[in-house]
């Protein structure tokens, strides 16, 4: 059996650095496009809250079906909206789906009990994800609105070439400035030889 060539110490010190660079790079993109991904989810929150709130108070004590008149006037295009009764169930949502009880839903839940509640969750009825915000009315009525969002992995997907060109690039600059660093570390041990 052939013994193995000693690892040379510029080899070990290169590769680790190289390594360690890397994985410094993967972790901070990663936590930095959540970081973005989750504040720019919880800002969305604040806006869909501070529309319906807004409606309410346009809205006031108008009847059932002034209020679904007044609410398709007041929302831009990509808003869901549902009116949603004392017992739970949908008064109108303008999708049309009325025969699920929302009674239970964790915006909804939010609102009766504190007057107003968000939250970004998964929505089986539309099979995506989405934001919620509710405010409580008059009468015990509740408004809610949501609007879809893209989930925090097919959002990475759609960036995917750009990171991946962007990780090369700074792969390609960490390789150079690592082989760099460690001729630098180890010329003073190449001279003792």
């Amino acid at each position: 059996m052939a013994a193995r060539a000693p690892k040379k110490l510029s080899s070990t010190l290169f590769v680790s650095i190289f390594a360690y660079s890397i994985l410094a790079i993967a972790c901070f993109a990663a936590a930095f496009s959540a970081f973005f991904y989750f504040s720019q989810e919880s800002e969305a929150e604040g806006r869909l809250l501070a529309i319906a709130e807004n409606a309410v108070e346009t809205m006031g004590d108008a009847p059932v079906d002034e209020e679904v008149a007044a609410l398709g006037a007041q929302f831009e295009e990509g808003i869901r909206y549902t009116l949603i009764g004392p017992d739970g169930g949908v008064l109108f949502d303008s999708e049309g789906d009325v025969t699920a009880d929302h009674s239970g839903r964790p915006e909804v839940v939010q609102a009766r009990e504190k007057g107003e509640g968000s939250v970004a969750r998964h929505s089986e009825t539309l099979g995506t994800d989405a934001i919620y915000a509710a405010v409580a009315m008059d009468g015990g009525n509740v408004l809610r609105l949501s609007e879809r969002r893209e989930s925090y992995l097919a959002i990475a997907e759609s960036i995917a070439f750009p990171l991946l060109a962007t990780f090369v690039l700074v792969g390609v600059v960490s390789l150079a400035l690592s082989r760099l660093l460690t001729s630098r570390i180890v010329a003073p041990f190449d001279e003792i030889d």
